[in-house]
């Protein structure tokens, strides 16, 4: 998987703000379960995106 530019997390970003503003605590509708998701899936490549930075320096370091 290619690694997303800034724009893009910037407009996933600025699309799940747009979907947590339609949230309704307790209604189950389809703004809070595409919400939780976007979330997730935005919070779950954050996490990968650092981890392969931190093993890419790692790596780095060992090959001096």
């Amino acid at each position: 998987m290619n690694q997303l530019t800034d724009q893009e997390l910037k407009t996933l970003r600025e699309a799940e703000d747009i979907l947590f503003s339609h949230i309704e605590y307790g209604m189950n509708n389809v703004f809070d379960n595409a919400f939780c998701e976007l979330h997730k899936a935005i919070n779950t490549y954050m996490e990968h995106r650092a981890l392969s930075k931190s093993i890419y320096k790692k790596a780095k370091e060992v090959i001096k």
